[in-house]
């Protein structure tokens, strides 16, 4: 049997807890890292079928000929003032316009 010295057995006690909790520790993160990785495997693979999506998108547009009316509705051009002016007046002639009435012998109604 070998003697071994309280203080050096109580640092031996200690090293092995230490490396107990270390390969614990070490595990976990083992565990974490393999569903990180799980999770970014599965966010690439998203991103590959989006990708494919959005070239199908542009890839029918294109055959379309939809790519100008497209353009035009993400970046709308900007009227000028006499523009709007002009179609207000439009607007507000036809809002202005006098009523017709409509008799008749049960109702006098406004159309």
């Amino acid at each position: 049997m070998v003697k071994k010295t309280k203080k050096s057995f109580d640092k031996l006690i200690k090293m092995s807890k230490a490396g107990v909790g270390l390969k614990n520790l070490s595990a976990r993160y083992n565990e974490e890292l393999t569903k990180k990785s799980d999770t970014i495997q599965k966010l690439r693979n998203t991103i590959r079928s989006l990708t494919a999506k959005i070239l199908n998108y542009e890839n029918f547009i294109d055959i379309k000929g939809l790519a100008a009316d497209f353009e035009e509705f993400l970046h709308p051009s900007k009227k000028s003032v006499r523009d709007n002016l002009s179609y207000f007046k439009d607007h507000i002639d036809e809002h202005n316009a006098p009523k017709k009435v409509v008799n008749s012998k049960k109702h006098s109604m406004e159309r």
